[in-house]
């Protein structure tokens, strides 16, 4: 009964909702490429098809199709016209407005792409072990700091200003842009690095190792990173606070922890999941942290590693978290293709949506905290994520809404509420 209810719900949602979603026959492979002010999104299917959607508007943007037939990943340039779309052989920028224009291209395979935080400027890893800058307005290319080659996986991340650009091979590697040679080589110790991520406020490098160690390089300041010792197994996730004096790690074993960037301040313990963690993620006001594992539950902290709240969520593993930009609202993707919105304060349950009946590999809060982004093997879509807007359009807008199912999006709290069936 239950089965056949999801069944039902996800296809009267998909009906006439005022959501926006992909082909279901093809899934997303990326969770989405925002623009600057957040008005489109880019996303890459698994028919390798290139899709832009303007969140204002009620029809999809044109399809731009990737001929290489690879994975591809998507980034939107700062200005909000262009996409650089990274195929792992070569890198194109293409008009997001005029899909029949000519794509630029840049004849290099490379590993990974991004733009420059303020201007058109791409960096991208050469197949020769190179950092490659490119302008695609003009065809400019320079090479920069030849060096071994990268490893499969490897990425790339400008700081905050577009000074410097960090590069992951055997050690975490910074450039200052123009200049010559490699400014700081930061090996993980008798390991390598798992992650790492600038400091959204400075050139502070947080990186975490496979041993389990985070090591905080202040590049400012200069002197050797500073180590954050842990013996939980390797990392698999890291995030900085937003006020950048704090960053949380999440390992492999189950354990979590909160370190002061300075290492001033004992660190301090999230335990609880049994099984290894998958992400960690801040509150946008960073006065909360929340955490998934395999282990089938989110847990919602306090910022002094006080647990507030255990998410048990139906599924086997739950993948992704991420909270409203009003910091009310947490939004979980599990294996079970259901995505969750819980409440921040009580933690209790808003509701759920059986988006795709496949796995889910990604749900995000939009920047106004209106509408989810949700990608995974079924497609991808974008679905109201306030409760009261979805109560409200489903029991007007859905055909034969019982009571039932209207509780079983809603979070199981509505059982009494009008049925939407015609008579």
């Amino acid at each position: 009964m239950l089965i056949s209810v999801l069944g039902r719900l996800n296809e009267l949602i998909h009906m006439r909702a005022p959501v926006q979603r992909t082909d279901p026959r093809t899934g997303a492979r990326f969770p989405g490429a925002w623009s600057p002010g957040s008005k489109r999104v880019a996303l890459v299917d698994d028919a390798f098809v290139v899709r832009v959607w303007d969140l204002d508007g009620a029809a999809e943007m044109p399809a731009w199709l990737n001929r290489a037939a690879r994975p591809t990943r998507a980034t939107i340039r700062p200005d909000g016209a262009r996409a650089l779309l990274t195929t792992g052989r070569d890198v194109q920028e293409i008009e997001l407005t005029d899909p029949t224009r000519a794509p630029r291209q840049l004849d290099e395979q490379v590993h990974h792409a991004a733009y420059h935080p303020d201007r058109g400027e791409v960096a991208a890893l050469g197949s020769r072990g190179e950092l490659l800058r490119w302008r695609p307005d003009t065809g400019e290319l320079v090479r920069e700091q030849p060096g071994a080659k990268f490893p499969q996986g490897a990425t790339l991340a400008w700081n905050r200003d577009g000074t410097r650009v960090a590069l992951r091979r055997e050690a975490i590697e910074v450039v200052r842009v123009g200049a010559p040679g490699i400014e700081r080589s930061l090996p993980c110790e008798g390991s390598t690095p798992s992650h790492f991520a600038w400091s959204p406020l400075d050139d502070a490098l947080a990186i975490g190792c496979d041993n389990g160690e985070l090591r905080v390089a202040e590049l400012a300041a200069g002197g050797p990173p500073r180590v954050l010792p842990a013996r939980e197994g390797r990392i698999v996730a890291l995030a900085w606070s937003p006020d950048g004096q704090w960053i949380a790690v999440a390992h492999e074993r189950g354990q979590g922890r909160v370190w002061r960037r300075d290492g001033a301040v004992d660190w301090k313990n999230l335990d609880g999941h049994l099984d290894q963690l998958l992400a960690v993620a801040w509150s946008p006001d960073g006065k909360r942290l929340a955490t998934t594992g395999d282990d089938g539950v989110a847990r919602l902290w306090s910022s002094d590693g006080v647990m507030l709240h255990s998410l048990l969520v139906p599924a086997k593993s739950v993948r992704t978290i991420s909270f409203s930009s009003d910091n009310t609202r947490l939004a979980t993707s599990a294996t079970d293709g259901v995505v969750r919105v819980y409440s921040t304060s009580g933690g209790e349950l808003l509701f759920a949506l059986p988006s795709f009946g496949q796995e889910v590999t990604s749900a995000a809060f939009t920047p106004d905290g209106n509408k989810l982004l949700v990608s995974g093997r079924g497609g991808a879509a974008l679905i109201l994520a306030d409760r009261a807007l979805l109560r409200d359009w489903l029991t007007n807008h859905v055909p034969c809404m019982t009571p039932e199912a209207l509780a079983l999006a809603l979070g199981g709290t509505d059982m009494a509420a009008r049925s939407a069936c015609s008579p």
